[in-house]
């Protein structure tokens, strides 16, 4: 089997062959903190939006991990494409405007990425709604070319490998509100909470869309702040439920396969997750206080999903000892024989000092242990 017949026949329950999948998330983090170790490209190649060189880089990525999928996203508009160029002069990188001549001094982007706050507050009324959050078609964005660099992607490594792309869950309201404003506006006005999150739903939509369209097999999609260390679980059924079963009605109808990866503890709303109907569930690894633990999960939710397992991406994957990450992979392995509907993966993202080899034989030993 491929890789990528390989997770779609653990994610329908299907037979594999011996060889569980394996798969890191949110490859793009991996991509910034390790890019020199994956792939020859310069870094600054990839601002002026070079298709060839990002289809480059994704070849790297997975001839580097040896995962059995890839990430794309929503990149530059070809309209930017034709009217800017990346290039090198003096050993200093620029990013100029051909039509105007101005060049912009490119900057390496920081190890471990940006720091911002949340504390912003850009949606106060429901008139701040519409021009906040934009809403662009799915025929608009592939009209637009923003995704002809990720169409290029599943054109070079989608007959063998699946490819994914994360949208964000309407959810994340906290992003416009602050997180602050969005709890108190949870209780003290609902109505723009909804409708904020009803803008963020139509978004996620023509996202998924226009995804699907360029043969796009599987929709990331984050829940964030949903875990009942965060709110309670009849706000979860208020302000997340409702808004879940669409995407994942759309994905489906348009062949693709939803994760949902659920950020916090949710051992009280487990039942409410799967009545969404998600193919596959995604969980934190145990921290912040709480534990997540996937067995307990399995015996909840039962075949109704593919669940993705949760292995500690900083206790284990970087920290740990070969030992101990044979251990955890052998016991997120016995639950996912029982439940037959299994992909091995982290809890949280590669952290950056995670050596690249070490990814590497994460897949090794998942594969090799898959096989006993």
């Amino acid at each position: 089997m491929t890789p990528r017949e390989r997770l779609h026949a653990a994610c329908n329950g299907a037979a594999v062959d011996y060889n569980t999948p394996v798969v890191i998330p949110y490859h793009a983090i991996f991509l910034r903190d390790h890019w020199e170790e994956v792939t020859r490209e310069p870094w600054w190649k990839t601002s002026d939006g070079n298709i060839a060189s990002s289809v480059q880089v994704e070849r790297d990525f997975l001839e580097a991990t040896g995962m059995d999928w890839t990430g794309v996203g929503i990149g530059a508009s070809r309209q930017f494409r034709e009217t800017h160029s990346a290039s090198v002069r003096d050993g200093v990188p620029y990013l100029t405007n051909t039509v105007t001549g101005e060049e912009t001094e490119l900057r390496h982007w920081p190890r471990s990425g940006d720091h911002y706050s949340v504390n912003c507050a850009s949606v106060t009324t429901l008139e701040d709604i519409e021009r906040v959050v934009q809403v662009r078609s799915a025929r608009e964005i592939l009209d637009s070319g923003l995704l002809d660099g990720a169409r290029a992607v599943v054109e070079s490594v989608g007959a063998s490998h699946a490819v994914y792309a994360a949208v964000n869950h309407p959810s994340w309201t906290y992003t416009c509100f602050g997180f602050e404003n969005m709890m108190t506006n949870m209780v003290e006005n609902p109505a723009l909470v909804h409708a904020l999150s009803e803008r963020m739903c139509e978004k996620a939509i023509e996202e998924i869309k226009a995804y699907a369209a360029i043969g796009v097999d599987f929709v990331w999609v984050e829940l964030c702040l949903v875990g009942r260390d965060s709110i309670s679980r009849s706000a979860f059924r208020e302000f997340v439920t409702p808004y879940s079963r669409p995407l994942v009605d759309v994905a489906r109808q348009n062949g693709m396969i939803t994760v949902f990866y659920v950020c916090g503890d949710v051992s009280d709303r487990l039942e409410d997750l799967v009545s969404v109907s998600p193919m596959c569930l995604s969980f934190e690894e145990s921290k912040k206080g709480f534990c997540v633990n996937l067995d307990a999960i399995s015996r909840v939710v039962g075949d109704a999903v593919c669940l993705f397992g949760n292995l500690d991406a900083i206790g284990v994957l970087e920290n740990g000892s070969d030992v101990l990450l044979a251990r955890e992979i052998e016991r997120l392995l016995e639950i996912g024989n029982r439940t037959g509907k299994f992909v091995m993966s982290l809890g949280s993202p590669v952290t950056p000092d995670t050596p690249v080899g070490r990814v590497r034989l994460f897949g090794e030993l998942t594969r090799q242990l898959s096989t006993r």
